[in-house]
Parts: C-alpha cells; sequence; structure tokens
C-alpha cells in the first residue's frame, strides 16, 4: 500500500470525501459494470482516476448510460463491453 503525498490531486467522493487519484493512468476492467453493485464500482473507481470498459451482458442501455455519465465528468474515460457469450462447467465458451 503506498501512502499518498501532499501535493496527490485529490476529488471528493459522493460523500464530499476527498479521494486521492491513485488509479490516475490505469485502465480497469469491471464486469457487470452496467447497474447495481458493478455501477457502484465503476461510479468509485472512476473518481479516483481509473479509466474504465465498462462490461455487460444484457443491459446495454444502462451501460450506455453509464458510460455517458463517466465522460460527462471525465472526456474518453469509459467505454462499453458486450459479451454474449454462454459457458458452463461441462463446455467452452461459445457465442
Amino acid at each position: 500500500m503506498t501512502q499518498d503525498t501532499p501535493d496527490t490531486p485529490e476529488t471528493p467522493d459522493a460523500h464530499g470525501a476527498p479521494v486521492p487519484h491513485s488509479l490516475l493512468g490505469k485502465t480497469v476492467l469491471i464486469t457487470g459494470a452496467a447497474r447495481r453493485v458493478g455501477a457502484t464500482i465503476a461510479r468509485t473507481l472512476h473518481t479516483a482516476g481509473a479509466n474504465l470498459v465498462l462490461h455487460y451482458r444484457s443491459s446495454a442501455d444502462d451501460a450506455a448510460a453509464l458510460a455517458g455519465e463517466l465522460n460527462a465528468v471525465r472526456p474518453a474515460s469509459a467505454v462499453c463491453s458486450a459479451s454474449n457469450a454462454i459457458c458452463s462447467r461441462r463446455t467452452a465458451c461459445r457465442r
């Protein structure tokens, strides 16, 4: 774990507490990012400076809305990625 230095830029989180930009320049893939917990994780990591790949299976509209919300704050910082793969323990992934 690294310590923040005084010159580390910070932004407020959803509750107004400062969040250091420890993820600036990093890209994070979040599966199930379009809704609920995944969307909350996406917003939190985005606030910390991460660029995001928002992965979804069937929530294209929700993923696009979230990407739009995040890109309005920091342009070109979030993209969507769909997966229609069906996997089971007995078979390989197929489309």
